[in-house]
């Protein structure tokens, strides 16, 4: 090889040396699109990421509203020492003179709590539906539309259930089921067998 002989170039690499250092317009459209599924995608797990939250924190928000009605009502059931019905969505505790009234609103779709001399409160809201149950000592179902002064004297025990719903808007609703133990009023020693 001579070394003042000058080099010898292929020539596909001068064809190439022809060319920018740019894309082309095919390979930014593969690009692109590319990137438009990979951000689809993303997007996607995202929204359903956040809206598998959501539905999580509306069934927790059921779940501790349910939670405060078992809490409020086993505590008053258990201090009653008598009871009356207004029907199978009020009734009212009393215990030492005091009186502690429940009402289901189906309007308001509320449960509310109310003691003599103290203001409503509602302690659960989105209610569905919801109803007392009475039972005698050997826990016998009483009907509360027939005579209420007899359920008044024959309660021993009551029970409540019903389902609560969160409706948000382009969220799938949330709903809970009230389901309630029988409670023994162990206070009330006057009931008709």
């Amino acid at each position: 090889m001579d070394p003042t002989a000058e080099p010898q170039v292929s020539p596909t690499l001068a064809a190439d040396s022809s060319r920018s250092d740019g894309f082309t317009l095919v390979e930014m459209m593969i690009s692109t699109v590319i990137l438009l599924m990979v951000v689809t995608g993303v997007l996607t797990f995202f929204l359903s990421f956040t809206e598998a939250g959501l539905r999580m924190g509306y069934y927790s928000d059921l779940e501790r509203q349910n939670q405060r009605i078992y809490q409020y009502f086993s505590q008053d059931i258990r201090d009653a020492e008598s009871l009356s019905w207004t029907d199978s969505q009020t009734l009212t505790l009393i215990s030492k003179g005091k009186q502690t009234t429940y009402t289901f609103d189906p309007d308001a779709k509320t449960l509310t709590r109310q003691e003599t001399g103290e203001p409503l409160q509602v302690i659960a809201e989105d209610i569905e539906e919801f109803e007392f149950s009475a039972y005698d000592l050997l826990g016998n179902s009483i009907k509360l539309f027939n005579n209420l002064t007899t359920a008044n004297a024959k309660t021993k025990m009551v029970g409540f259930s019903g389902s609560a719903v969160k409706i948000h808007s382009g969220i799938e609703d949330s709903t809970t089921q009230i389901q309630s133990a029988v409670y023994m009023m162990r206070n009330k020693t006057e009931f008709i067998p």
